[in-house]
């Protein structure tokens, strides 16, 4: 699945709550971009010191998984060993 992000949105949210593998690759276009960094720690002590954040972002973060469950047919699979 190919998204384009815009002013003012973010990735990397799954990985910071859920911790684990990436989930995502980005490239930048041809217009130049603005990338700000946040870490873990920095982030996990917003989400618990905001709860609206971290609903919003919740909400984010389960819209993105369930499109990307969508988009992959693997994703839902499960692997037998």
């Amino acid at each position: 699945m190919i998204s384009r992000l815009g002013a003012d949105q973010f990735f990397g949210d799954i990985e910071l709550l859920r911790g684990g593998k990436a989930i995502a690759n980005v490239r930048a276009g041809r217009e130049p971009v603005e990338v700000l960094t946040l870490p873990r720690a920095d982030f996990v002590r917003v989400m618990e010191e905001s709860p609206i954040t971290a609903e919003a972002v919740g909400k984010i973060v389960q819209k993105r998984l369930e499109e990307h469950r969508t988009a992959d047919p693997r994703a839902g699979r499960k692997v037998h060993k």
